[in-house]
């Protein structure tokens, strides 16, 4: 999957900018003279076709990730109880917009149609080039020795009970009231 939208896409996507815009104007327009439960009907106009002229400018750049984000703040824009009006801006955003994200990365191209390199790919290639370099003595690379583990049924006796420090002490021994 590329992560530039084909030419469907891109017309689809300018339908449903389209579409967002006249959702918003025919909303908000008949109501411009007036207040509406205390907000600027005017305002509320613009913003939403403001929100949906971003989302056709990302539409014709064709990334899909922004596409996404773009197209849910469209549908999540001034429209008060009417959000179900954007819909088909919702499912576009997340159909297209979240499609590459949801391929395998051995499938993903990059805009000129070249595979991408995954990170495991790119470790693979790093590891081939740490093997042909020479060996030191050592069987391992690490700079320091790992260090031994507290077996789980050999822990440290407390001064303290069986809660803790919350719990009645144990026997006091004054040489452990430094410790904490």
């Amino acid at each position: 999957m590329r992560p530039i939208l084909t030419k469907k896409e891109k017309y689809l996507g300018f339908a449903i900018a389209a579409y967002g815009a006249a959702v918003y104007l025919i909303l908000w327009l008949p109501h411009i003279h007036e207040k509406v439960a205390g907000v600027n009907p005017a305002q509320y106009a613009i913003e939403g076709t403001a929100l949906a002229v971003i989302f056709a400018i990302f539409v014709g750049i064709g990334k899909r990730t922004w596409i996404g984000f773009v197209g849910l703040a469209m549908a999540l824009g001034p429209l008060s109880r009417y959000v179900v009006l954007m819909m088909p801006a919702v499912i576009f955003s997340a159909f297209s917009g979240f499609r590459y994200l949801m391929t395998p990365k051995k499938d993903r191209q990059d805009v000129n149609g070249a595979p991408v390199v995954t990170a495991t790919a790119a470790k693979t290639r790093a590891n081939a080039k740490a093997e042909s370099r020479p060996t030191s003595s050592f069987s391992s690379n690490r700079i320091t020795p790992a260090k031994a583990r507290k077996k789980k049924g050999q822990q440290k006796p407390s001064i303290y009970g069986t809660l803790g420090k919350l719990g009645p002490q144990g026997q006091v021994n004054p040489a452990n009231d430094d410790k904490k």
